[in-house]
């Protein structure tokens, strides 16, 4: 999946047409990105943004991953959310559990759950799929970690 996200990010740099089927997003301002991959009834989404943290040394980083076959999700080998901690005075990135909140991949009773990163404002929206329906939670960011 890094790699087909690294052609394609190359793709764009070098003002090259993405594949068919791509379609790349990318919102500086809001500090966003959404790559989103339909091959027959197959979609893969990839979404990407930050936050800056209140002790103005950090950033939160986060990747989710989303597979759609037919419009419903379907979880693939990729799938889930990440989440890296950036310092800004060494410049490094590095993968952090602790963020407020365990990322699941599934529920007690059955449903998938999958991740929507914001685009604007600061909260995330996890979906949980059962079989004939969906709830949606919001995470809220409270400037280090969420709720």
């Amino acid at each position: 999946m890094a790699n087909s996200l690294r052609q394609t990010w190359e793709q764009y740099h070098k003002g090259k047409p993405l594949e068919e089927g791509e379609v790349l997003t990318i919102d500086k301002k809001n500090g966003y990105i959404l790559l989103e991959r339909k091959q027959e009834e197959y979609l893969t989404k990839i979404e990407m943004c930050y936050w800056n943290e209140s002790d103005k040394k950090h950033k939160l980083f986060a990747v989710s991953i989303t597979s759609f076959v037919n419009g419903k999700y379907s979880a693939g080998q990729y799938d889930g959310l990440s989440f890296y901690r950036y310092n800004n005075a060494s410049k490094t990135m590095s993968l952090t559990h602790d963020v407020g909140f365990d990322v699941a991949i599934g529920t007690s009773d059955g449903a998938q759950i999958s991740y929507s990163l914001p685009r604007t404002g600061k909260d995330i929206i996890a979906t949980m799929w059962y079989e004939n329906k969906t709830k949606k939670k919001t995470i809220r960011w409270k400037g280090r970690k969420f709720n």
